[in-house]
C-alpha cells in the first residue's frame, strides 16, 4: 500500500531527525518521504483507500491538490485574471465547515472541494459579460485578453483603479502586474490610434463602434477617463492632433514664421540668392481646472460599484464641457468680456484668450450677421475673410449653439432632397458639414448675448457662430486627468477631485493679416 510506505518514510525521516543526523543523510530521507507521500495522495485521489481518515496536516495537502487540478482543468486565461486565492479559499472553508457533522475522508473531502471550486467558477463565467479573447487572426488588431466587466470582484482595470481611489486604498491595489502593464499599453496606443484618426479625418471616436475604440476598453484610469474627455467633446477630438506634451511650465514652443525664398536665376554659374525662413516662437502656460464631486459616508464600497461607469463619463464629460468652454469663451484680461462670467471668481473661462475674445478684437474679423443672421451667404463672407487661412476644409470647423445649429440646418441649399441629396436635413434632421467643414453644435457657443457679441447681463438676444482654423493654434498638455480624494468629517462627506492643466496659444495672433478665426454675432438667436 502506497500509504504504509508513506507512513515509513516519515518515520524513517522523524528518526533522523530526533537523533539530529547530519543534512546529508536528512535530504535524501526528506526526498524519499516527499515522493511517497506524492504517490499516495494520487493513489487515494485515484480511488485507493478512500475511507481513510485524515488528520488537519493531510487535510490541507488533499485540498491544495485538488483545488490546483481543479483549477487547472477549468480555468481558462480569461477566467485566471477574474478568480482570487482569497475567493477559492473562502468557498472550500466554507463548503468544508457545512459538512462538519459528516467524517473527513479523502473521497468526500476531493467531492466537496471540487464543488467549491466549480461552484466559484460558474459565479465568475457568468458574472463576465465583456470577454475579448482575441485570436489573432487579423494582424491589423492586436488581441487583447480581459475578463472584466461592472460586477464586484470583475472588473475592469480602470474601475479597479477609481474604486480604490474611492476606497482610499493605493490605486493598483489588487491589480495583477501584467494586466496593469497591458492596461497602460492599451491605453496608450489607444490615444495614438484616435490622434491618427483624427490626422486622416475619419468619423468621430466611439465607444462601441468596431476599430475605434471598443475592443481596447479595458485601459487605465487615466486613459479611460481622457478617453471619455475626447468622447464627450469633438472639439477636444480634433485638436488632439494640435497637442503638445510640455516638459516643463512654461514651454517655449520654437517654430518657423516664414518660408525660405526662390529666386529665378536666368544665367549660368550666377550664385544663388540667399534668403532666411523667419522663426519665432509661442509660449504655452498651462492653467490648472479642477473639479469636486463628493458623496455620503453611506455610500459604501458594495454601493459604489454599480455607479463607477457613471461616475468616470461624469468626470470625463465635466471635463470635456468646461475645456471646450474655456476654448470658445476664454478671456485672461483683466475684467472678462462677460458680465455673468466676470463676476464668478475662479471662472475656467479666465485662463487665457479664446477664440471669440481674439476675433472680437479685431475689426477685420468681425462680420455683423444682423442682416439675413445665419445664412448661406453670411457664411461664404466669414470663410472669404479668412483668406488663405480658410483654404483647406479639414483644417477649418464652424462652432454654433443649440439655435444656431438649427439655422444651419434650415439653409435652403442644404434642407431639400433635390440640392444636397440624401443627405438634406428634410430627412436626416441634421446637417454635419458645410461647404465641406465640419459643423460642431455646442452649448458653450453662447446664444445670450448683446449687439457687440458680449454678454452684459442687460440685452441677452443676440447669438455668435465662428469659423476657427484649429490647425493655427497650439494645444498644451502640462497635466492630464488626475484623480484624488479627501474626506470632509464635518458632514461626513468623501471628496473626488479630477484636476488637469493645458494650455492654449495662438501660432500667430490673430490679426487683419493672419485671420485663423472669424466670429459672426449681432444677429437674433
Amino acid at each position: 500500500m502506497k500509504r504504509k510506505a508513506m507512513l515509513a518514510a516519515l518515520k524513517a525521516l522523524n528518526e533522523a531527525k530526533t537523533a539530529k543526523k547530519p543534512d546529508t543523510e536528512i535530504a535524501p530521507l526528506e526526498t524519499a518521504y516527499q515522493k511517497a507521500l506524492e504517490e499516495w495522495q494520487a493513489e487515494e485521489l485515484a480511488g485507493g483507500d478512500s475511507a481513510t481518515v485524515v488528520d488537519e496536516t493531510t487535510l490541507a495537502r488533499l485540498v491544495e491538490k485538488a483545488v490546483t487540478d481543479g483549477l487547472a482543468a477549468k480555468l481558462g486565461e480569461v477566467e485566471k485574471r477574474a478568480v482570487t486565492p482569497d475567493m477559492i479559499a473562502k468557498a472550500v472553508r466554507d463548503a468544508i465547515d457545512a459538512k462538519k457533522g459528516e467524517e473527513r475522508n479523502e473521497a468526500n473531502i476531493a467531492a466537496v472541494t471540487k464543488a467549491a471550486v466549480e461552484d466559484v467558477l460558474g459565479k465568475v463565467k457568468s458574472a463576465t459579460k465583456v470577454r475579448f479573447e482575441g485570436t489573432g487572426t487579423d494582424p491589423g488588431r492586436d488581441p487583447v485578453t480581459a475578463s472584466y466587466g461592472w460586477t464586484k470582484g470583475n472588473l475592469y482595470p480602470h474601475a479597479k483603479q477609481l474604486l480604490n481611489v474611492l476606497m482610499k486604498r493605493p490605486m493598483n491595489e489588487g491589480i495583477d502586474a501584467g494586466v496593469l502593464t497591458k492596461a497602460i499599453s492599451d491605453g496608450d496606443r489607444m490615444l495614438e490610434r484616435f490622434r491618427g484618426r483624427i490626422l486622416e479625418g475619419t468619423k468621430a471616436l466611439t465607444s462601441t463602434g468596431a476599430g475605434t475604440g471598443d475592443e481596447l476598453v479595458p485601459t487605465d484610469l487615466s486613459a479611460e477617463l481622457l478617453r471619455r474627455f475626447y468622447m464627450a467633446s469633438r472639439i477636444a477630438q480634433l485638436t488632439m492632433a494640435n497637442e503638445i506634451t510640455m516638459p516643463t511650465q512654461p514651454y517655449i514652443f520654437p517654430l518657423s514664421t516664414t518660408r525660405p525664398t526662390f529666386k529665378l536665376e536666368a544665367v549660368e554659374n550666377t550664385a544663388a540668392t540667399a534668403s532666411d525662413p523667419g522663426t519665432g516662437q509661442v509660449t504655452l502656460n498651462a492653467k490648472k481646472f479642477m473639479g469636486l464631486v463628493e458623496y455620503s459616508y453611506e455610500l459604501d464600497e458594495d454601493s459604489i460599484v454599480p455607479i463607477l461607469g457613471w461616475l468616470q463619463g461624469l468626470l470625463g464629460e465635466t471635463a470635456a464641457a468646461v475645456w471646450e468652454s474655456v476654448l470658445i469663451n476664454g478671456d485672461d484680461t483683466a475684467t472678462h468680456m462677460d458680465t455673468d462670467t466676470a463676476a464668478i471668481a475662479k471662472a475656467p473661462e479666465k485662463a487665457f484668450k479664446g477664440w471669440r475674445k481674439l476675433a472680437l478684437a479685431v475689426t477685420e474679423l468681425k462680420k455683423d450677421l444682423s442682416t439675413g443672421g445665419i445664412n448661406e451667404a453670411n457664411l461664404r463672407i466669414m470663410r472669404k475673410a479668412m483668406g488663405k487661412y480658410g483654404l483647406t476644409q479639414t483644417d477649418l470647423l464652424w462652432l454654433v449653439g443649440p439655435l444656431g445649429g438649427a439655422d444651419t440646418e434650415a439653409i435652403a441649399n442644404v434642407t431639400t432632397i433635390d440640392k444636397y441629396g440624401p443627405r438634406a436635413t428634410i430627412l436626416t434632421g441634421e446637417l454635419s458639414n458645410l461647404f465641406g467643414i465640419p459643423i460642431i453644435k455646442s452649448e458653450m457657443v453662447r446664444e445670450n448675448l448683446n449687439a457687440t457679441g458680449v454678454q452684459d447681463g442687460v440685452t441677452t438676444t443676440k447669438g455668435s457662430v465662428l469659423l476657427v482654423n484649429w490647425k493655427r493654434f497650439l494645444y498644451g498638455v502640462r497635466r492630464d486627468m488626475m484623480v484624488e480624494t479627501d474626506v470632509d468629517k464635518l458632514s461626513q462627506k468623501n471628496q473626488i477631485i479630477l484636476s488637469f492643466r493645458r494650455a492654449m496659444s495662438p501660432i500667430e495672433v490673430p490679426s487683419a493679416t493672419v485671420p485663423t478665426v472669424t466670429v459672426g454675432y449681432n444677429y437674433t438667436a
